[in-house]
């Protein structure tokens, strides 16, 4: 559990578990900080569904290998918007309150390195 700013306190591997449902993460972990009143998400993307996301949200096809453009297009803040847009809508699908929506996202390709994964591929906390 983390507690946020107005005294909340949220399940944060739930949330991880409800919005990694999404094909789009390959990889998704929620943070919360004491000091803040929102979630954040830091997600690594499933290439294909990234070139694809990209493609509608900035009109230039990227192809799913070339990684380096992939990670660059995402980048792009119309990108993180239309990901937050989406995690809305599920949080929204799945009835969270308010304080466990994700306010802001950063999006990568690269898997998160070996440091921050336990040997059952969970987040260490």
């Amino acid at each position: 559990m983390q507690g946020l700013t107005r005294s909340e306190y949220v399940a944060l591997e739930k949330l991880e578990g409800m919005y990694a449902l999404d094909p789009l993460f390959a990889t998704l972990m929620v943070h919360g900080d004491s000091t803040r009143s929102s979630l954040v998400a830091l997600a690594v993307l499933d290439p294909a569904q990234a070139s694809s996301l990209v493609t509608s949200v900035l009109g230039s096809g990227i192809n799913a290998n070339d990684l380096l453009a992939i990670e660059a297009a995402v980048q792009d803040k119309r990108v993180r918007r239309a990901v937050v847009k989406n995690l809305a809508k599920a949080a929204k699908r799945h009835k969270l309150n308010g304080f466990e929506m994700i306010k802001g996202v950063h999006l990568m390709i690269t898997p998160f390195p070996d440091e921050v994964m336990t040997p059952t591929f969970k987040i260490k906390r």
